[in-house]
């Protein structure tokens, strides 16, 4: 028996009108999941927040909650917590771009269904929906799969669970931890690099640290657009098409237009700012660049909760500068703010001319930790880093300096303690 064979039995055993609560933040993932669950006869409703979820759950009797644990205002975690504590009869499958060991030990915990890990294929939702609405059970160790992006990943052994449970080993919370791209081996014991080099050093951790972001943010409009072509095949394989056939068609096919599209240009984003090139001066569209920041990294602040507010002058005359570096220089700034607010902020980017000195001023503010009064006078200095061992080079700020130098501009910096900090950029405009 086959897992369409599957499918179809529990779908005739479980259906019956059962109430699906879906609470996910990405909008084509969770209208992607909602067509394919009710093309299996249930009622489902969306919440795109965790507060939603608990709101709409309050008022609301729901057979399942399928949960991703990635939210924008809570952890989802803490939301089926508390929907088990209210609503113990309620059945949870846990969906996950992040599969790990302690998130995996959690669920067991708290007593869910089951665990899918993005992407995961119509048919395994639909047979885990119809297990979950058919018997109660636990979540399955066997069933864990670590990383995402492949149907066949590496399994999370049953008995590595096991032990974690009993207390016999401890879980590092992560099994694919793509954000270790920065070492201080022996950094420190070399002599300083050349100009050039030292840039493009900076520039792949940089990259390393946006791509991981990016691999989450490409992988969830990539689940959409694969459950849309199922469903859009399966409807063709029904035979000629109705009215109502063909406008279910347009409108998988029109999901599946603009994610890939999104898709797309996350990854030009990404190559752009990877290219290696020499510094080339042109005319440099301040908003355009600051857009693109924003866009490389809006994943990884909406993942640490850090809201992001834009400030920008509506007439902003060009700079006279390289696009790439000037770029290279923002994304630094952001990292660090992200760095400084690991419980999560709000992050200020804002832009101005200033006419009296013919400069474009870039700021980039945060509300996190601040700088110490004993280490802002060291921060702009070659190998300095506030931050644990491994964590940092200490090449960042350095790096940035010597970029806006070169542009005859100015960087500059305002912090306080437990206040947050400010980094100002002052470029010169094109004459």
């Amino acid at each position: 028996m086959d897992v369409n064979q599957v499918a179809e039995i529990i779908r005739q055993d479980s259906t019956d009108q059962s109430q699906v609560l879906l609470m996910e933040d990405e909008t084509s993932v969770a209208e992607g999941l909602r067509m394919v669950l009710r093309e299996e006869g249930y009622e489902v409703d969306l919440a795109m927040t965790g507060e939603n979820a608990l709101d709409t759950i309050s008022h609301k009797d729901f057979d399942l909650l399928v949960a991703d644990l990635r939210l924008p205002d809570m952890d989802g975690m803490e939301v089926i917590k508390r929907v088990k504590d209210e609503r113990p009869d309620t059945e949870v499958i846990v969906i996950t771009g992040y599969p790990s060991v302690s998130t995996a030990v959690e669920a067991m915990k708290t007593g869910v269904a089951d665990y899918l890990p993005k992407p995961f294929t119509d048919d395994e939702l639909r047979v885990a929906v119809g297990d979950a609405l058919k018997e109660k059970k636990g979540v399955s160790p066997e069933n864990i799969v670590e990383g995402s992006g492949t149907e066949k990943g590496k399994l999370i052994q049953k008995s590595e669970v096991v032990r974690i449970l009993k207390g016999e080993k401890e879980d590092d919370g992560s099994l694919s931890d793509l954000r270790k791209t920065e070492s201080k081996t022996a950094k420190l014991k070399q002599e300083l690099p050349g100009q050039p080099e030292l840039l493009q050093q900076h520039k792949m951790i940089s990259l390393g640290r946006l791509a991981a972001s990016v691999v989450h943010e490409i992988n969830n409009p990539l689940a959409g657009i694969l459950n849309y072509l199922r469903l859009t095949m399966k409807i063709l394989n029904r035979g000629a098409l109705g009215q109502e056939q063909l406008e279910k068609f347009r409108k998988y096919l029109s999901f599946s237009e603009s994610e890939t599209d999104r898709c797309s240009q996350i990854v030009s984003n990404l190559l752009a700012f990877s290219r290696k090139s020499n510094m080339e001066f042109g005319e440099v569209n301040v908003h355009e660049l600051l857009e693109k920041c924003i866009m490389l990294s809006q994943h990884k602040l909406k993942l640490q909760n850090i809201q992001i507010r834009a400030e920008l002058e509506e007439k902003m005359p060009p700079v006279w500068g390289d696009f790439n570096q000037i770029q290279q220089c923002v994304i630094n700034l952001i990292f660090n703010a992200i760095d400084a607010m690991p419980d999560g902020g709000s992050l200020t980017i804002g832009s101005s001319f200033r006419k009296e000195k013919n400069m474009a001023e870039i700021k980039v503010g945060d509300t996190g930790s601040g700088i110490s009064k004993e280490d802002l006078p060291h921060i702009f200095e070659s190998f300095y880093t506030t931050k644990a061992e491994g964590n940092g080079l200490g090449i960042g700020l350095s790096t940035v300096q010597g970029i806006i130098e070169r542009h005859k501009g100015t960087i500059t910096v305002d912090s306080e303690t437990g206040k947050g900090t400010v980094f100002t950029m002052e470029i010169p405009v094109k004459r």
